[in-house]
């Protein structure tokens, strides 16, 4: 009898943790995909709980992987970078905003962090690369639920979530054109493809235009340490002229063929503020103070 006790009980256990897993990979996708979406799990209207069972009580964080990992593990940074995300559709007044975003570094080690919360539903996602120990960890959360996982670095694979579609930024060129931002020396980045001939389905990402650092230096101090064989990889994909996956856009304008508009606009950057970041934040109540 407690065999079979026992197995119902995981198997309930297992049933609960597919489901925070689905939810988990559509609020990931959600950061990911910005533009409108058509057929997809609209998470704004809750609750997430299945029917006919009691709401999970207290926070739940599961990380995966094959690397070990204790939720109270901190990371120190020092250097902050403020940005909020906006969305105007054709049919909007104004702009609404959707993302905060926080880009975190180190610098005097190889270690950074992006931390996003949504305006609406309050899902929150959190990155972060550890090159000193050649990690990288990505959990996304709702609820005081959360679910992620550890795994080695590799920057052929390495993804933190920016606002924006997944796969543009390869199409981006330098234009040559370079601004300040925050009193940091930018460069601009851009793409433009053709409007598709039939608008009227899901809308598509038609024109792009970013800004980078110049010069990583100037707000990742810690990237100077970046070891082998890291640093040969950055250095080619600089040397191709490609944006490297450790720099966060400073500036970003994004426009889809329904005529939306999506503005990732930077708001204040703090440096030489030392703070610690702690895996468990993502579960709580505040993202950040």
């Amino acid at each position: 009898m407690k065999r079979v006790i026992m197995l119902l009980v995981c198997t309930l256990i297992w049933a609960d943790s597919m489901a925070q897993e689905a939810i988990i990979k559509q609020l990931k996708d959600g950061f990911r995909l910005e533009g409108p979406k058509k057929d997809t799990l609209q998470l704004d209207d809750g609750p997430y709980e299945s029917a006919g069972r009691k709401p999970l009580s207290g926070p739940s964080l599961i990380i995966g992987g094959a690397q070990k990992i204790q939720i109270d593990s901190t990371y120190d940074f020092d250097v902050v970078l403020y940005q909020k995300v906006y969305r105007k559709a054709p049919e909007d007044t104004a702009s609404r905003e959707v993302n905060e975003v926080l880009t975190m570094y180190n610098s005097e080690q190889p270690q950074l962090a992006i931390l996003m919360s949504n305006a609406s539903n309050k899902a929150k996602y959190m990155y972060i690369a550890d090159f000193n120990h050649a990690s990288q960890l990505s959990v996304t959360a709702i609820h005081n639920m959360g679910s992620g996982e550890k795994a080695l670095l590799d920057l052929r694979d390495m993804s933190p979530v920016y606002p924006g579609e997944p796969d543009y930024l390869d199409q981006l060129k330098p234009t040559g054109e370079e601004e300040e931002i925050l009193g940091v020396k930018c460069q601009e980045f851009a793409f433009t493809q053709e409007m598709p001939a039939d608008t009227s389905g899901t809308p598509v990402l038609v024109s792009a235009r970013i800004w980078m650092p110049v010069s990583m230096h100037q707000v990742f101090g810690g990237y100077i340490h970046i070891r082998e064989p890291y640093r040969q990889q950055l250095q080619d994909i600089t040397d191709a002229g490609k944006i490297l996956p450790v720099a966060a856009p400073f500036r970003k304008e994004l426009w889809y063929s329904d005529g939306t508009v999506m503005l990732t606009l930077p708001w204040d950057m703090i440096t030489q503020e030392p703070r610690q970041l702690k895996i468990s934040d993502i579960i709580q109540e505040k993202l950040h103070s």
